[in-house]
């Protein structure tokens, strides 16, 4: 197996041979009879250490998305001094929310420089089936609007959320290019929109997303969404990764008694785990906290196929205009319905 000696001493006698890729050990076992009972007893996992770096992605250009976010709907100041201070360095912002001035003046106090923070907003999802095309003098406006209560020159990522009354989306997109035009925005992003819609864009656009933030947590794995995304070369960032009104798994239950950490943890962890980030809620201290140190630990592979194991395609977060899809819609279509052989 990989990482023991004997992987170590075949991989030196392939390099030494011209690294060909052959293999000289036993031959694959195959099928191992009825219930695998000719299969070798099971190894024991090991729990590695988490890396001592917050993960991060990496986005066009070479900027680095903290995949441990902060969601700062309904954060006061001193709880968003208090998440810096434990380590956040992306901060998710939504002016609806209404605490852009609290984010800024947090951002202001404290010791992180701005290079070292990663600040996003989102563009307001209502009002545009009211305003006459093109948006481009509106979108300019939410941005500086934006910028201004967060007291910033710029913002890393700017959110294009589902919208009130269905606006053109590619005419809001091309709005929101300006913005990286004008330099006040490094990156674009798409929140909650589904795969038909974000595959419309990145056919019709200059600027191609570079983030998705979507509602992901165990129960909503949503694996072919992020499947296809992470081809497409987007990062992904689970919203709602805990649902208020979520209750409590017992599978999730049990991998939290097994490693010694909290459910909420868990459930984290088993996203970050998947190279998806998590926007951890910022209702309290107590909270950000305690969402902070799902950095502090790793999932057993077994721990995380039981957790895969729980998805239910189920959504608890009400997102406003949101269209809901199939979740098998957009992307490649399964070879199971292109043959015929799916059945619902």
């Amino acid at each position: 197996p990989y990482g023991t000696d004997s992987y170590a001493k075949e991989r030196a006698r392939m390099n030494k041979n011209g690294n060909t890729g052959t293999w000289s050990g036993p031959a694959p076992r195959g099928y191992l009879g009825p219930e695998g009972k000719n299969a070798p007893p099971p190894c024991r996992e090991i729990r590695e250490a988490a890396p001592a770096a917050p993960p991060c992605a990496v986005l066009p250009g070479g900027a680095k998305l903290p995949l441990m976010g902060l969601d700062t709907k309904g954060a006061s100041e001193d709880v968003i001094d208090e998440a810096l201070d434990k380590g956040y360095k992306h901060l998710d912002c939504d002016p609806l929310n209404g605490n852009e001035e609290a984010v800024g003046l947090a951002i202001k106090s404290g010791t992180a420089l701005r290079s070292e923070l990663f600040v996003s907003s989102t563009l307001p999802a209502r009002g545009w089936n009211l305003l006459p095309q093109p948006h481009t003098e509106g979108v300019m406006a939410a941005c500086q609007s934006s910028l201004a209560s967060l007291g910033l020159d710029y913002l890393d990522l700017y959110w294009l959320p589902p919208l009130e009354g269905a606006p053109d989306l590619l005419g809001l997109w091309a709005a929101m290019e300006a913005l990286v035009d004008a330099g006040l925005v490094r990156h674009l992003g798409l929140a909650h929109l589904t795969l038909p819609q974000i595959e419309k864009i990145r056919e019709n656009c200059r600027i191609k997303p570079a983030c998705l933030k979507v509602e992901l947590h165990p129960l909503c794995a949503q694996r072919k969404l992020v499947g296809v995304c992470k081809r497409y070369g987007l990062a992904l960032l689970a919203a709602s990764p805990l649902p208020a009104d979520q209750p409590q798994h017992k599978v999730i239950g049990e991998v939290a008694q097994a490693c010694g950490h909290s459910a909420s943890q868990v459930a984290l962890r088993w996203n970050l785990q998947r190279c998806v980030g998590v926007l951890a809620p910022g209702n309290n201290t107590t909270q950000v906290l305690d969402s902070y140190d799902a950095l502090s630990f790793t999932l057993l592979d077994s721990e995380k196929r039981q957790i895969d194991a729980i998805d239910e395609n189920r959504q608890f977060a009400t997102v406003s205009f949101a269209t809901v899809s199939d979740p098998e819609e957009g992307g490649a279509t399964k070879p199971s319905v292109v043959l015929g052989y799916y059945k619902n």
